[in-house]
């Protein structure tokens, strides 16, 4: 006689990804089902081959759904992760403390990431300037995407102009005329 077992036992499975978010710094993440049983996969809006993989790489937030079906006894388990994306850019603005470079150094500030690189050299959030030109920043988010933001000032460096009137060769008493008196 032949005795006939029934195994309808789903394989267990997880999905493991190696991060939790898409960013700029992090553009791709890998998917992986992790099991004890050997099994086949198919995971759903992901072309070609890579459908098949037990790990798959992904660029995008979306839920992805994974099919694990048993080689042992052909069941299935349906698998969902979601992935969150984080890759907006950083809105940099740069403000300055006057809008002409003078005789005094103008400070530039930046506005709208976490870090910032000045074409200056300067990694802070605030630089001095002592000459006219086109400066730029590069602003860095949380999430490693980055923006850059520019500003031209003039300069505006003109020492005044002192003239003497007077004669050539002055007599006691003699004094200086400003122009105007």
């Amino acid at each position: 006689t032949l005795v006939l077992t029934e195994d309808k036992e789903r394989p267990e499975a997880e999905i493991v990804a190696s991060a939790e978010t898409v960013t700029c710094s992090t553009p791709e993440v890998e998917l992986t089902v992790k099991t004890d049983v050997d099994c086949n996969y198919f995971w759903t809006g992901v072309g070609g081959e890579e459908a098949k993989k037990q790990t798959i790489k992904v660029s995008k937030g979306d839920t992805y759904q994974v099919f694990v079906e048993s080689n042992v006894n052909g069941c299935i388990t349906t698998l969902d992760y979601t992935l969150d994306e984080k890759t907006d850019l950083p809105v940099v603005e740069i403000t300055a403390s006057a809008e002409k470079v003078t005789c005094n150094p103008n400070t530039l500030t930046a506005s709208g990431a976490k870090t910032y690189v000045w074409s200056t050299g300067d990694t802070t959030e605030s630089t001095q300037v002592t000459e006219g030109g086109i400066y730029t920043v590069e602003g860095t988010n949380e999430y490693g995407c980055k923006a850059t933001a520019e500003i031209e000032l003039e300069a505006d460096q003109l020492i005044p102009a002192i003239s003497l009137i007077g004669c050539a060769i002055c007599g006691i008493g003699a004094g200086i005329m400003w122009p105007g008196s």
